[in-house]
């Protein structure tokens, strides 16, 4: 198995589709509609126990003890970003 820089899980997929690369670590987002569809079919997710969108797919940690990953988003803005608008993006956390 060879290691491949990400470019974009757009672009991910596609090679996992194609047979390009063997295995894909990322977000669901990309590849939640293709598992639906049964065009990819999903090992574990890495969350701590199932999740919602994929209720029969097991989490990583039944059977890799103590494993857990967790992804993190924010948001940015250009620095003279009026005030008021950084208040409102705030009151929506």
């Amino acid at each position: 198995m060879l290691w491949r820089k990400k470019v974009s899980a757009v672009a991910l997929v596609t090679d996992l589709l194609a047979n390009q690369v063997q295995v894909y670590f990322d977000g669901i987002a990309a590849s939640v509609e293709y598992v639906r569809t049964e065009r990819l079919r999903v090992l574990a997710v890495a969350s701590p126990t199932h999740v919602g969108v994929l209720p029969n797919v097991p989490a990583l940690a039944e059977f890799v003890p103590r494993y857990e990953a967790s992804g993190w988003y924010g948001i940015g803005a250009p620095k003279n970003t009026p005030a008021e608008i950084v208040e409102r993006l705030k009151l929506r956390n």
